[in-house]
């Protein structure tokens, strides 16, 4: 299994909604899918880095995109990728509005009860992200903390199995630069997301500046104020009882010829390096 390594990205929250993506197309959902004509309607939630995220200039890019665009192109397929979210991708597929979904989707047999999945494209694992001050060795350090994770996430499995399904500290967000934002302004402990997400912000808050928000009230009403408070550092903690985990493309259940065209797109760009140049591209070398 290749090892990941230190990447750069902005530490921003994009709200923008117009995406677009240098070789596969983007759409907003609501179209019914057009898979009989060769082109794809892929789902996907757009602020997952360094999977897929959202620049500010609209773009969206990532490992995913490189990915899906190589096999679609690989299968004589034109994909359209769009942004709805992480939970919307899921029913975008079930509701056939998108032929597929594609965002760092963990393999569980939950998951697999539902839905079908392509074979494996990569190999990661929950982190955990810390202050460098926090004392934790381990998520049972972190009991009786405010931990958070994205919503019916595998994280959020994680941490349900350490501290049970109904932990009042367990905080679940619709997106993962929101967790990390609450964590860098104190207001969480720690945050548990796949390994490449989380080497990703701890590059990114080593190096960044943080700014929180600051709220006084006076006879004028409530004011807001933006007050710097430093550099933030923050810490990736591996939790030797975390396991492996896959990800797969997801397909409606059932749909067998798209999955092996997706497959077969799949096998030829391991076969004939692609996917080990965009693999290096976003993750360095092995």
């Amino acid at each position: 299994m290749k090892k990941l390594l230190g990447l750069v990205i902005i530490f921003v929250v994009s709200t923008v909604l117009v995406l677009t993506s240098c070789n596969i197309k983007v759409d907003f959902g609501g179209e019914e899918s057009s898979a009989n004509e060769k082109r794809l309607l892929v789902a996907t939630d757009a602020q997952f880095p360094p999977f897929e995220s959202l620049g500010g200039d609209g773009m969206i890019t990532g490992f995913d995109a490189d990915i899906l665009n190589a096999i679609a192109k690989e299968a004589g397929i034109e994909a359209d990728l769009k942004h709805v979210g992480w939970e919307p991708m899921f029913k975008e597929v079930e509701q056939d509005k998108a032929d597929a979904a594609i965002a760092a989707i963990s393999i569980t047999p939950e998951r697999q009860s539902k839905y079908d999945f392509t074979n494996p494209y990569f190999i990661s694992k929950q982190l955990l992200l810390l202050p460098v001050e926090s004392n934790a060795s381990s998520m049972e350090d972190l009991k009786g903390q405010k931990i958070g994770t994205l919503v019916n996430s595998t994280g959020s499995k994680t941490v349900k199995k350490e501290f049970g399904e109904n932990y009042s500290k367990l905080k679940e967000f619709d997106d993962i630069p929101t967790a990390v934002k609450e964590l860098a302004a104190g207001r969480l402990s720690a945050v548990v997301a796949d390994s490449g997400v989380v080497k990703y912000y701890v590059k990114t808050l080593e190096k960044s500046e943080i700014k929180k928000e600051e709220k006084i009230s006076s006879s004028n009403g409530e004011q807001t104020f933006i007050v710097k408070v430093g550099s933030t550092k923050i810490k990736a903690l591996e939790d030797p009882f975390f396991t492996p985990e896959s990800y797969g493309i997801v397909v409606k259940k059932g749909n067998a010829e798209l999955l092996k065209k997706l497959n077969d797109g799949l096998q030829k760009i391991r076969a004939n390096g692609t996917y080990d140049k965009i693999y290096k591209k976003y993750f360095g070398e092995e």
